[in-house]
């Protein structure tokens, strides 16, 4: 089929990616408002959502391979600050 055809081929949805991209950001403006005692905490729990949802972007082979090493270990120094931090409070 010509362009016709390939036009009417229904198009897959390509919005979670987006999403889950902005989550971060709301979860951090949450976070501001929050004491630290709590923000922190909440912080943590963010990033280690969405290294969780980054490792399954990876397993499913839309991310890859050195993205999902790379994040654990970008994520693991910022959890471990994070936590030092809220233990310094």
């Amino acid at each position: 089929m010509g362009p016709r055809g390939a036009s009417r081929r229904r198009a897959q949805p390509n919005w979670p990616p987006y999403a889950v991209s902005v989550l971060p950001a709301l979860l951090a403006w949450v976070a501001l408002f929050l004491p630290f005692q709590f923000a922190l905490p909440v912080l943590v729990a963010g990033v280690a959502g969405l290294l969780a949802y980054d490792l399954w972007t990876v397993r499913r082979g839309i991310a890859p391979t050195w993205y999902g090493v790379l994040r654990i270990q970008i994520t693991a120094a910022v959890m471990l600050l994070l936590t030092v931090a809220w233990l310094w409070l």
